[in-house]
């Protein structure tokens, strides 16, 4: 399964192969070849633990509970840096995971949510629009992808990903997700744009740069007042749109407005109500043909989608940076007392 990107927004589809004359032609896959055993234990579980050519073998308990990651994920240089499981429970009626990219390969990653009726006790009314239940944020190099959930339940979150240039993208992951409890009163997002929320490559590409807010993710309090700025490398065409579940565009445009001076855009606005906004901005070189294009989206909430509304402090950045350290430092320490012993 690959993920397909057609104007704004991706799908996945399966590839299937066409009947034809011919002879069979056999492909090797080198992933599996000579292949990292801290990668190859996602996919095979030997009866004898030695063969796991790791100095601190798993158990089958924990195999079963890898994430079930794809051969992309490895080739691509990906690191999971939330909760290190196949199934993931809510906190709070949200899940959130995530990815940190390489930062040499600029990679654009999306997802489709499904609803698994058969394992689900509550009805899900077929409309649902169930993407617009995930933001999917970008910040500090880490994709992350934010889940609340229409009805408790159990969903699959498929994610994809590749470079910011190709059509075709490879399925990254799946996971099983459980909802107990829903929030209260939970609705979705606004939109679900295909380039997600933060500062992107897209905008970076077009010349909109130096943003001063990078998160997509905006926590404010209702009636505060917000004012971000870019600044604009070229002469830019530039529209931006205001969306909110209930309010109409042309309510929103009483309190948001854009305005643009010589190399410089800002966005003022004042937040009318409890809920969340949407911004996407559009753009594209004045004097080039097409539309205009969507290359930047940020999410103002007056209530953090994030599991229990908590955002990363300094301490807990520090901290997952260093075991993230320790992780890289241990594994290359096994790799050698394996090598010596062999």
């Amino acid at each position: 399964m690959v993920g397909r990107s057609e104007l704004d927004q991706w799908t996945g589809y399966d590839e299937e192969e066409e009947t034809t004359q011919g002879w069979t032609v056999q492909k090797i896959n080198e992933f599996f070849f000579l292949t990292d055993p801290h990668d190859f234990l996602y996919y095979c579980f030997p009866d004898d633990p030695k063969w796991q050519l790791l100095t601190l073998p798993y158990d089958l308990k924990k195999f079963v509970g890898v994430p079930f990651l794809q051969e992309a994920y490895f080739k691509l240089g990906l690191r999971l840096v939330t909760e290190q499981s196949c199934i993931l429970n809510d906190i709070d009626g949200a899940i959130e995971t995530g990815f940190r990219i390489p930062e040499d390969y600029p990679i654009q990653m999306n997802y489709d949510l499904f609803y698994k009726r058969e394992e689900s006790e509550v009805d899900l009314d077929s409309r649902t629009s169930l993407n617009k239940y995930v933001i999917m944020n970008f910040e500090d190099n880490i994709w992350s992808f934010i889940v609340r959930f229409p009805v408790p339940g159990v969903y699959k979150l498929s994610i994809f990903g590749g470079h910011v240039d190709r059509d075709h993208v490879p399925w990254i992951a799946d996971f099983r997700l459980i909802c107990k409890k829903t929030r209260e009163h939970c609705v979705p997002f606004p939109d679900a744009p295909w380039i997600g929320v933060g500062y992107s490559h897209e905008a970076q590409k077009a010349g909109l740069v130096d943003p001063s807010h990078k998160s997509g993710i905006i926590v404010m309090k209702p009636y505060q007042e917000i004012h971000m700025t870019f600044m604009m490398e070229t002469i830019l065409r530039l529209k931006v749109q205001f969306l909110h579940v209930i309010l109409s565009e042309e309510e929103l445009a009483e309190k948001f407005y854009s305005k643009k001076i010589v190399g410089r855009m800002d966005i003022i606005g004042k937040i009318p109500q409890h809920g969340d906004y949407l911004i996407k901005i559009f753009g594209k070189p004045k004097g080039t043909k097409g539309e205009l294009k969507n290359i930047c989206n940020y999410l103002i909430c007056t209530e953090d989608p994030r599991p229990s509304g908590k955002r990363r402090k300094g301490w807990e950045v520090w901290t997952y940076l260093f075991m993230e350290w320790i992780n890289t430092s241990w594994e290359l320490v096994s790799t050698m007392l394996y090598d010596t012993n062999m």
